[in-house]
């Protein structure tokens, strides 16, 4: 008599398996994906640029994979699910464009969102600072200053934008943290080339 309500059950179940098989799969390439951003980072800060390239390579090649489901699973692409690996690859890529003395690019050419793109771009401010410490390590306190420069900008930038956690989750936090990183960064810079300017009198 409820056979019917049974057949529909299965149904669900088999449905529903399916999807939970596809976001294991697409968690395994999120994972994958933000080891391939830290990697691209990582060989940025050792000056190794065809291993920067490479590991962006295959995080690009793992974006077209997941922007595939886009279509067929939209309830998992356009949740947060997806969030982490893009504002990982966010960070990336303007990382890798600065260190090429490239223009950063802005989320329609990245292909992401405004928020992946804006959290993406807080994280950037700590990969700046770690940057600006070796610049200043091996005295090279032009390039520390301009660096230093950019993320006052983008710091200033970044703070024209006040909205909840329901439209950018953690963004109120990142934005804290990032703030602390520039003042800290920016004094340091500033010691950097008070020093060296006295330095450079004393030898006269």
């Amino acid at each position: 008599m409820f056979e019917y309500l049974r057949e529909y059950y299965e149904k669900i179940i088999r449905e529903l398996d399916e999807k939970y098989a596809i976001r294991e799969q697409i968690y395994m390439k999120i994972r994958e994906g933000i080891r391939s951003a830290a990697n691209t980072i990582h060989a940025l800060h050792n000056n190794d640029i065809p291993k920067a390239k490479e590991y962006l390579k295959h995080l690009e090649s793992l974006k077209n994979e997941l922007e595939s489901i886009k279509e067929t699973y939209p309830e998992i692409y356009y949740s947060n699910f997806l969030l982490s690996f893009m504002q990982e690859f966010v960070e990336a890529k303007l990382f890798f464009a600065i260190e090429m003395n490239e223009p950063l690019p802005d989320s329609s050419t990245l292909g992401v969102s405004h928020v992946a793109y804006l959290l993406g771009t807080c994280d950037l401010i700590g990969e700046l600072r770690r940057k600006v410490i070796d610049l200043i390590r091996v005295k090279n306190l032009d390039r520390a200053l301009e660096l230093d420069n950019l993320m006052l900008t983008l710091y200033n930038l970044i703070s024209l934008i006040e909205l909840p956690d329901s439209i950018l989750p953690g963004y109120k936090r990142k934005k804290d943290v990032a703030r602390s990183v520039v003042e800290r960064t920016h004094s340091e810079v500033t010691n950097a080339i008070l020093l060296s300017n006295f330095l450079s009198k004393f030898k006269e």
